[in-house]
């Protein structure tokens, strides 16, 4: 109960980025000691029936690299993972600036209504989609089975 009533007080911008970079760094670790447990890494249903890898093909082998400190082979398996295993601790460091360096002043409060926070949605959404299907065309091309 104590967890709760200390988490609702975190600034809502904060909550994203640090339950990503507590995800990554768990499976960071989880990664580190996987080759010591008895279980083996799970097949991809999608790739198992239609051939075709999913956006998370080959995930566990980056993130098993990735905790070896193989940037280059974490890379080969899935760009993707290593990007957001590396941008989600800034996202959070910039967050955190960010609320930290903020002012409730109304003279210096910003209005993010109107067409640029629109525009400005858009393109990082766009930016987003073209990141995942750049990835998924780079898995359905190079990796290996």
């Amino acid at each position: 109960m104590w967890l709760l009533q200390r988490l609702s007080r975190l600034h809502p911008r904060l909550v994203a980025p640090g339950v990503l970079t507590i995800l990554f760094a768990g499976f960071l670790l989880a990664g580190r000691f996987y080759e010591r447990l008895p279980l083996q890494p799970p097949r991809c249903s999608l790739r198992v029936l239609t051939g075709l890898p999913c956006i998370g093909c080959g995930g566990t082998r980056s993130m098993i690299a990735l905790s070896h400190g193989r940037w280059l082979e974490a890379l080969a398996f899935n760009p993707l993972i290593l990007l957001c295993a590396t941008a989600s601790p800034l996202w959070l460091a910039w967050a955190v600036w960010r609320t930290a360096t903020e002012t409730n002043h109304p003279a210096v409060v910003r209005s993010s209504v109107g067409s640029a926070s629109r525009w400005r949605g858009f393109w990082i959404t766009g930016g987003i989609l073209a990141v995942v299907i750049l990835d998924w065309i780079y898995l359905w091309r190079y990796l290996p089975l």
